[in-house]
């Protein structure tokens, strides 16, 4: 499993890209710097593959994110400076 978050740092859209290597529930999110869930992108069942997600920065405040990404094969953590 691994994760992928481009452009770092961004000020628009993101793309958040991850490849599974067994099919698997999968969950990502993006968590401000205190820990706080601030957006569940994404809560689904996917085929073992590569995928992305779209942030849209729009409705981010400028600042330290992280997104995580869950599946069964563990956690991963990212993370994003996003400027205004």
């Amino acid at each position: 499993m691994s994760l992928f978050v481009f452009p770092n740092p961004s000020n628009s859209t993101i793309t958040i890209r991850y490849v599974l290597k067994k099919s698997s529930v999968v969950r990502v999110e993006l968590y401000s710097s205190h820990g706080r869930l601030v957006k569940r992108l994404l809560e689904d069942y996917k085929e073992r593959g590569e995928y992305s997600v779209l942030l849209d920065g729009d409705t981010l405040a400028s600042g330290l994110y992280v997104v995580r990404l869950c599946a069964n094969d563990g956690t991963i953590y990212r993370r994003l400076l996003f400027l205004k």
